[in-house]
């Protein structure tokens, strides 16, 4: 018998057979888009970033490209990884495109966006407001992860037994 509370848990009428396919993706949006989106916000402060090239580099993790106008550079923008790995989730389990920390990070990508200008001008609001929204991003994604990598059983981190 199933314990009442895994009726609660976000992942409750994931099938079985697809639920490694969905942590496998959570897994790549965790690590393809939010940490090197927030890689930058991570390690270096806002102040800093006049500093020896550090905002062509937190453009490179906004936006995927070395500065303003380049083409990726060898991978894609953070923004067109998080579409394609949401639309290979959806496509596994369809309730997920729904799930507010996916749409979320979503709208935080748009917001990051809707920065772009502003970032070209070297705007320090601008630049302190889009290195927070990176290190959200990575948060939701990792918040989202640790959920569905826990079992729905014991409720202990996957391989971690009670």
């Amino acid at each position: 018998m199933t314990p009442a509370f895994v009726s609660l848990l976000p992942w409750a009428e994931l099938p079985v057979e697809t639920r490694p396919i969905v942590v496998s993706l959570l897994a790549a949006l965790l690590h393809e888009v939010g940490r090197p989106i927030s890689r930058t916000a991570r390690t270096v402060r806002s102040g800093k970033l006049a500093i020896a090239g550090f905002r062509t580099l937190l453009w490179a993790d906004l936006f995927g490209t070395a500065a303003p106008g380049d083409a990726p550079d060898g991978h894609d923008a953070p923004r067109r990884r998080f579409d394609q790995l949401t639309q290979a989730l959806a496509q596994a389990w369809p309730a997920l495109a729904t799930e507010p920390r996916i749409r979320g990070v979503a709208a935080q990508l748009d917001s990051i966006e809707q920065l772009r200008a502003s970032l070209l001008a070297n705007d320090e609001a601008a630049t302190a407001q889009a290195m927070g929204i990176a290190l959200s991003i990575e948060r939701l994604l990792e918040e989202l992860l640790v959920e569905f990598e826990r079992d729905p059983v014991s409720q202990s981190p996957r391989g971690g037994g009670q």
